[in-house]
This record gives structure tokens, sequence and C-alpha cells, in this order.
């Protein structure tokens, strides 16, 4: 620790050690519950941290949004409800509705206040830097300060559909949200003060235990206000009304400092309903639920029951889950909503000590020397997210790397004195760890934990031993029986979706002390899950060739209106095909070109003679392609031994970027299973035909009475795994051709961190208008672009308004005056799902369901769409904002082509989640970050090579 001994209550709760840095005259640094602060230093070189720390973020950007609210205590008498209030356990909520009116707040007086000395989301100046506020009686309602807005807070609704954004076209449908609907007067009820700490305290029950100590002495006790953890307190009005200044502070003396902190509540303003203040009481009034009163443990956004664990266990694979929830308050159109959402914590029931074991016997084998070996070790545990459980709260840490020069025999300073590791822990946990000469994990602690105080270092030290990684390895996922195993229990069916949900809201609102809260407060909870207004649109129409077709409900699939028809598109048969395939599968290689043939034939498959060769070594197939591989090579087939991700890698390098040829790859045990080779064959003759050129089916656009030419874009992004510290993102575009959406054309680039990627869009666009122009019969540029979005993070959507659209919508101008645009941001993961009643039951949504209304965001131009069909678990649609609309669609147009466009991706007979141009653009984003790592050659751009 820098200067002086450890804190009373912040380090005696530690359990971690930090990495070394020089002394400094700064206050000490808190580690989190658990941890053990040490003295700070330079990083030593020894650390094998192969990727580059993660840039920390400045405090404003790093507000959390939910933080734990403070526990405890009695507050303002209000009657208890009878048993006929609460909710029962039969999962049937009975009326939580508090039917009194609630209290009147206090008069206050019109007398203005200037509150730019205390702006709410900034520090308020120390005492005797700031002027003299008058007292709470003299406070005016006014608005507040200047702050950073967050996405969902941003009015991103265009100008046309300010009256309406609601369609009414197609049935319509009831459908069940897993939303609470939530009833109270929040006019002019709460009361915000600005925390402050004279020094900064890191230490966040300390923080919390000032603050009620502050609060207590003026006689106002919890339930009557709820602390964030940091700079916030939200107060009843009535209970604010005790104090008699805007202003109050106190000093609290920490064990072994000669200096104070002193605390500082200042009044900022009053809050109505509808402010962005009011969700985030809520939120914290919530955490403080489930974190303090339920005792479940919060990982990231989500609240975890670890005395529920679910244990898995399927061959070598031993899978711990911990089931919970995600939860949170916001504002829809339906009003102010609570959304309750399952999840499940997947930890492996191993230990990191064994997994750094196993990858250093592994590279030992490799006849690494020992050096080698724990490098390569360190390299494959950077970026497992690893869970502790031994202190009083389970924390999760992301690995930055490992210090083979420390062990658990590493001393450090324990207040006055110095004791190691492996003391520590036995003393204060009475753990005894086994392995003494294990090294040392270098993490940092995950998601806005960093970020609880400005500037300061999280990074620290874990021991192996003691840490527990969660997540799936690629070895689990490819176990077959394990995921089945594990989707028993995590793809929950609409009907067990709902009963969880009940139970988990009757034991919450059942408990009393959250009872003391709600009635306090005046909050009350609606008796069932939301039920919702739906419309169930029509399916889509497509064609092949003169033939006309759709699909049935629920299931939606039209495989067997394709299995003997051409394609809509004919492709181009490959002049030359070179089939690359392990020596002893030669049989297997002849009857898998045979059933090629017989199943491609009705679809126009007419290939030349085969150019094979048969390895003995897949190490030799690269080279072997790039000296066979001729001008009359138009397809390259690979038969893979394995699974082996390097030597895909590589050929699909060389196929895509040096020499610039059309490839398949496929697994030979896909191909063993006699009895699903006539299937397999089908699919990959499909595919095949697809990167030709070839289109197996068209949209039939003729019902969605319009005359316009209109060009779907997709953009999304993928992480490039070859790039150190995930710096670098792989941005793919891809766009159709044509109206009937059977000829796309395809760009990429990428992305560095922090970089604004308009510009590049911007380019990628203005040459598909051009590749459109030159591909349309009129010669032409299209007269619609409906632009979708895919691949938006959070905190990310005012870059994309800001930047990208201009950008975008400039570069359109710049071709073509009169061609008009739709900018749609496309969100696959959330919290919504949605359920119907069937008799008695909850089941899935049909494909084609859009909901526009009462789940949807009153700021916005929103709607989900249940595109796919499911057979396991809860479907989830998907969620679209339309950010930016110049174009003479209606509202019901743009959800059917957003939905029809759902149906034309060529490599699956049915409805996807997205719009095929977004699924195609994951499709080479994730090819180009997973294995290519460099920007394809353009030569490919006019094929689905990335099938």
């Amino acid at each position: 620790m820098s200067g002086g001994p450890p804190r009373r209550g912040g380090v005696g709760r530690t359990h971690h050690i930090r990495p070394p840095t020089a002394p400094s005259a700064a206050p000490p640094s808190a580690a989190p519950p658990g941890a053990v602060a040490v003295p700070h230093q330079a990083q030593p070189s020894s650390i094998v941290q192969p990727v580059h720390p993660v840039a920390r973020p400045t405090y404003q950007e790093a507000r959390p949004h939910h933080s734990p609210a403070s526990s405890g205590g009695t507050g303002e008498k209000s009657p208890s409800p009878t048993s006929s209030d609460r909710l029962g356990r039969d999962g049937r909520r009975r009326d939580r509705i508090n039917r009194r009116d609630p209290p009147s707040p206090p008069v206050l007086s019109s007398a203005p206040r200037d509150l730019t000395t205390s702006p709410i989301m900034t520090r308020v100046p120390a005492p005797g830097m700031r002027e003299a506020m008058p007292p709470i009686g003299t406070l005016s309602l006014v608005s507040p300060a200047a702050r950073c807005i967050s996405d969902e807070e941003m009015s991103t609704r265009p100008v046309k559909f300010h009256q309406r954004k609601t369609g009414s076209q197609g049935q319509a449908v009831k459908v069940i949200a897993n939303y609470v609907e939530i009833h109270s007067n929040w006019d002019a009820f709460v009361a915000l003060f600005d925390v402050q700490f004279q020094p900064d305290e890191p230490n966040r029950k300390l923080r919390r235990e000032f603050v009620e100590q502050l609060l207590r002495r003026e006689n106002i006790v919890a339930p009557s206000f709820v602390y964030n953890g940091r700079n916030m307190i939200f107060m009843r009005v009535a209970a604010a009304a005790l104090l008699q200044r805007a202003t109050h502070q106190m000093t609290f003396a920490r064990g072994g400092e000669a200096q104070g902190v002193t605390c500082l509540i200042t009044l900022a303003r009053m809050v109505k309903s509808g402010e962005p203040e009011i969700d985030q009481f809520l939120n914290n009034m919530k955490n403080h639920w489930l974190q303090d009163i339920l005792q479940l443990a919060m990982l990231g956004r989500s609240h975890y029951d670890p005395s529920a664990v679910i244990k898995v266990l399927e061959g070598n694979a031993r899978i711990h889950l911990w089931p919970g929830f995600e939860t949170s308050f916001a504002n829809y159109d339906g009003g102010k909503l609570f959304n309750v959402d399952a999840r499940f914590k997947v930890i492996r029931d191993t230990t990191m000590a064994m997994e750094i074991q196993e990858q250093i016997r592994q590279a030992l084998r490799n006849r690494m020397n020992q050096q080698e070996a724990q490098y390569a070790a360190a390299e494959a545990m950077v970026g497992i997210i690893v869970i502790t459980k031994y202190s009083d709260k389970p924390r999760t840490y992301r690995v930055m790397g490992l210090d083979f020069t420390k062990n658990v025999e590493y001393k450090f300073l324990k207040g006055t004195q110095e004791t190691t590791l492996r003391a520590y822990f036995q003393t204060k946990y009475g753990i005894t760890i086994k392995d003494a000469s294990q090294p040392l994990i270098l993490a940092e602690e995950t998601g806005q934990a960093r970020f609880k105080v400005p500037g300061q270092d999280r990074k620290l030290y874990l021991v192996p031993e003691l840490c527990h990684p969660t997540g799936l390895t690629d070895e689990m996922r490819a176990n077959f029986r394990l995921m089945k195993t594990m989707a028993e229990h995590t793809l929950q069916p609409p009907e067990n979706r709902r009963v969880k949900t009940e139970d988990f809201m009757a034991k919450l609102l059942s408990h009393p002390d959250v009872e003391k809260f709600t009635d306090s407060w005046q909050l009350g909870f609606a008796n069932d899950l939301m039920t919702v207004n739906a419309r169930q649109m029509q399916p889509v129409a497509l064609q092949q060739g003169y033939k006309k077709f759709s699909y049935q409900l629920p299931r939606a699939d039209w495989g067997m209106d394709l299995r003997s028809g051409k394609f809509h598109v004919e492709f181009r048969n490959p002049q030359g095909i070179f089939f690359a395939y392990p020596a002893d599968a030669g049989r297997l290689a002849y009857q898998f070109l045979e059933e090629m043939k017989l199943v491609g034939r009705p679809m126009g498959w007419n290939p030349p003679e085969t150019e094979r060769y048969e390895y003995d070594n897949d190490r030799n197939i690269v080279s072997e392609i790039r000296k066979r591989c001729h001008e009359r090579i138009s397809l390259v087939i690979v038969m893979l031994q394995t699974k082996h991700k390097g030597r895909y890698d590589e050929i699909k390098y060389l196929l895509c970027k040096e020499l610039p040829v059309l490839s398949q790859c496929v697994v030979r045990k896909t191909l063993e299973n006699q009895k699903n080779l006539k299937t397999v064959a089908t699919k990959i003759a499909m595919q095949i035909g697809c990167k030709l050129g070839g289109a197996p089916w068209a949209l039939d656009v003729s019902r969605f009475n319009q005359r316009a030419n209109i060009m779907f874009l997709g953009v999304d992004t993928f992480h490039d795994s070859g790039a150190k510290g995930g710096t670098r993102a792989a941005v793919a575009v891809v766009g159709t051709m044509d109206t009937a959406s059977t000829m796309y054309v395809s760009r990429a680039f990428f992305q560095n961190a922090r970089q604004e990627i308009g510009d590049q869009l911007a380019n990628c666009v203005g040459y598909m208008l051009e590749e459109y122009k030159a591909t349309s019969k009129e010669k032409r540029y299209p007269d619609t672009v409906i632009f979708y979005r895919d691949g938006v993070g959070a905190g990310q959507l005012k870059a994309v308004c800001d930047n990208e659209v201009c950008a975008i919508e400039q570069a359109i101008k710049a071709k073509s005056a009169t061609t008009l645009m739709a900018f749609v941001v496309v969100t696959k993961r959330h919290n919504t799902r949605f359920m119907v009643e069937s008799g008695k039951e909850m089941q899935n949504p049909n494909p084609g369901v859009v909901v526009d209304e009462g789940v949807t965001k009153p700021n916005r131009m929103d709607f989900y769409i249940v595109a796919q069909s499911v057979r396991q678990g809860t479907v989830s649609p998907t969620y679209y904002n339309v950010i930016y609309d110049s174009t003479l669609l209606t509202v019901d147009q743009i959800q059917q082509l957003t939905y029809a466009q759902c149906c034309m991706y060529f490599n699956w007979t049915g409805p996807v989640k997205v719009p095929a141009p977004c699924q195609y653009a994951h499709k080479l984003a994730f090819l180009i970050g997973q294995s290519i790592h460099d920007s394809p050659s353009e030569e490919m751009s006019n094929f689905l090579y990335y099938l």
C-alpha cells in the first residue's frame, strides 16, 4: 500500500494483491472486499502479459448505471399490508398497489436557486469554496443540470413518426411480455442529494456507513432514503423536509490515520416522473433488495443464487450453473415497467491452477522449453473471466497475464506487520493453499467495478488455486451431450420461464423488508405479467423461377419447395475443381462427389472432371493448393481430417487473400454418417451454388405495394482474434444489387479501438451504389436505401447518430440527389421475451409477430419482430430502432420489408433472426476476424464466398 497503514474496514475485507508500484503521497487505494492492497511499483518485466492493457475511460464515462443501495434500518412508519396484499407462492400476484393517496410533498416557495455550484453528476467543491445555499424551504423545482446523455435517454425518433409510430396491417394478437407494470405517483416525490467525500473514500462499505451515520444524526433512516453507493442520495420529500439546511457534513475517523474523512451532502434538486434519475433511483433500490435482502450475488448487471447451483456432469466436463435474473426499471410507451429475464452463470468445476498446469504440460509435450511453455500458458489464459468465491460476495476478474516470479510466499504489509499470501488466507478465511510454487495471476476487475475511483489502477494479483474459470471452452461446445444436458436447464420453454419469473416476483415482494420499502415509497406492482398488443404479419411471398410459394405456420420452412427445383438465378458451373482429401478416405471422397452430382443435378450442378489430391499430412494442403491451382481452377473443395482451426485459417487466408478462388471446407466426420450423407451433400451443393453466384429463391416484391427500387445494406462487426488486446475489429458491409435480393456485393475493413468508421462506411456505400447502377437494367441508382446497422454496443448509439448516419447520407447525396435513406439499428441481445397463451400454458409466438407499442421506447421509432421459429427455449425477438428516415415508406412497409429480408438468407430454408444483409455481414466479419485477419481480395466481393 502506498504510504501508511491499511484502512479499517477496507483492507480488512480484502483478498487479492495488487501489483506493486513506487510509494507516493497519494491516499491508499482500496481493494475490493476480500482483497489485499500491496505497495505499488512499476509492473515487473517478468510478468508474462502478451496483450496490451485496456485503456481506462475517464470518470465521467465510467459512471455506473446500477449500484447497490444502502441497507438496513427502519424508516417512517406506514400501515403493514395484510396477507391478502402479498404475492402468493402459487404464482399469482395479488394486489400490491397501495390504495391510499400518496402524501403531499412539502410546500416549496418559488424563490430561485443557483445550482451551478452543484450540478448533478459532478463533484461538489470543498467546504469554504462554495456559495452559501438557502434552506430547503426556499428551493424551487428546476430542470436537471447538463450531464452526459445515455443511449436510453437519446431521442432518435425521426420527425415523420412524431405523430404515429405504430403499424396497422396484420392480424391482431395478444402477447405476454416479461415485464411488470409499476404504479406510483412520482411527481415532485423524490429529492436528489449530491454526495462528496473529502478526501475521496474508495471503499463502498465505508461510504455507506458514513452516509447512514450522517443521516441518522438528522433523524433520517432507511427506507426513507436510497444511497447509490457513490455520489447520489434519493430521499422522500417528506424526509427531506426534516433537514433544516441544504448542506450537511460530518467528519469520520479512519483507523490508523490522523486525518479523517468528511462526508458532505447537498440538496441538488427535486426529481419528477420521467426523468432518468428516477430509473437510477429505482434500480439502486432494486439492487439493495436483491443483494442485501435476498442475499443474491451481483455479477455484472445480473443477480445469481449460488445456493441453488445446478451441477452438470458429462464425461470429463464438469459445469456449475448459477441460476439468476437480470432486472431493470425503465420508462416505456406503456409507462414505468420492471423487466425480469432469467440468466445462468456458467462456472467450470476446476481451478485456474489446474488450467495453467495443463497448458504448460501440453506445451512441453510440443517440445517447448520451460520459458516458452510459460509464455504459451499465459497467452492461453489471457482474456478468461475468473470468479472467486471465498469472500462475502463472489467477484469476477479478467485475466491480463501471469507472473511466474511470484508465488503464494510473496510478502506484503498488512497494517504494520509483514505477512505472506499463504498466511493471510489461512488466518482470514481458514484456507490452506496447497501449491506453494504456483504463479500469480495479474487481473483486473470486470465491468464497472474497474472505475470506482477515477484514475486508480484496478489491476491486482490472484491466487490461481482459489480462482475458477467461467464460460465454456471450444472443446466443451463441441461436446454434443454436454450441450444437450446444459440446454435442458438454460433453454427454458415459455411456461417454465413464466413460472420462474412469477416465483421470483413472489419471493421478492413478499419479503417484509421489501414491503417496508414499497409501502414507504408508495410503489405498487401489477398483478400479472404485462399483456401487449401485437400483430401477426402475413407469411413472406417467395418465388423460384415462375413458381411462387410461401410457408406454413408455425414451422416456417420451405425446404420441401426447393428440393426438386432449379435455382431462381442460375449459377455458373466452375471451369475446374480441385478436391483435396485424406489418403485413407478415398472411398468416402468418391461417395461424396457422386452424391453431390445426384442431388445437385436438379439445381443445375454440372461440374467438370475433378482434379483430386490425396494428402498424408494436412500440413501439405496449402502448399499443394498453391502449386496446383491454375487459371482453370475456380473451386477448391477440402476435406479436413479434423476441426483444426489453424489449418482452416491457412486455407481460407490463401484462397481469400493471396490466391482468390472460391472454396468449400468440410470435416471428414460430417461425411462419415452414411444416413445423413444425402442431406449433407444437398446442403453443400446449395451452398456451393450460392458461392458461384446463384440464388435458390427470390423475394416476391409484388405484395409490398410500392414500385421503388430498394437496396438493402447490412453492417456487422467482429473482434479480430489476431489483434493483441482486442484493439481491432473487422467491419463487414453487404448490400443487395436488386430489390428481389438475389445478388450481393460485399466490402470489409478494420476498425481500431475508439476509431469512428463513418468515412469508411461512406466509401463502402458509394462503391455499392456504383455497383448497383452498373448491375441494374435501367443503369440508375436505387430509389431507396435501407441501412441495417448491427454490432452497436452499449454507449455507441450517439457515435452512430453523429458520425455514421451523416457520413452515409452525404455519400448517397453525392451519388444521387433523389435516393432516400432509412437507417435502422439492429439489436439481437436484449432482455425482452414474448409468449402467447395456448390453453393453460404459454408457447412461443409464430414467426412474423411484430410488437411496436407497450414495451417500446417513447423517444424512439422502434419495434420488435419475432422472425425465426424455435423448437427449444423461449424465442428472443430482434429489436429495431429507426434513427433516421427520409424515405416515403410507411411504418407497415418498413416492418414488412424488414421481416421479408429475414427470409433471404440462402444458407437456411427458413427465416433467420436478423435481415439477410446483416447475417451475411456477420458471416463475413466472423471469417475475417477469426481466420483471415486481413482484408480479402476485392476479386471476391461479388460472391458469397463467406457462407
